[in-house]
Order: structure tokens, then C-alpha cells, then sequence
């Protein structure tokens, strides 16, 4: 997890390689903003983008 702070906007929050709750072999990539939005990345086997979930919990 890493943590990006920017002076008068606030902080967000990256998750890379969660394997968990997605297809074997597939990752996925966790963004918050500074106003709460969760967007999910997934990726597949070779790397290529394959889902873009906005509002995620």
C-alpha cells in the first residue's frame, strides 16, 4: 500500500497486487481518493486491463 499525500487536496491511498476476489492468475489495483472514491483495477494474465469498477467497498 502506498500513501500520496498533496498539500490543500488531501490523501490517496494505491493498493497494488491484491490477488484476492479476482480469477486465478488476474490482479487487481485499489485507488481512494481524497474524497472517498474507491475505483478497482483488474488486469489480466498478461497485464492488459480488463475491468474499471468505480465505487467499490
Amino acid at each position: 500500500m502506498i500513501e500520496k499525500y498533496v498539500p490543500d487536496i488531501g490523501k490517496s491511498v494505491y493498493q497494488y497486487d491484491i490477488i484476492s476476489g479476482v480469477d486465478i492468475g488476474e490482479i487487481a489495483e485499489k485507488v481512494t481518493d481524497p474524497k472517498g472514491n474507491i475505483s478497482l483495477n483488474i488486469y489480466d494474465k498478461v497485464g492488459r486491463l480488463k475491468k474499471v469498477t468505480a465505487d467499490v467497498i
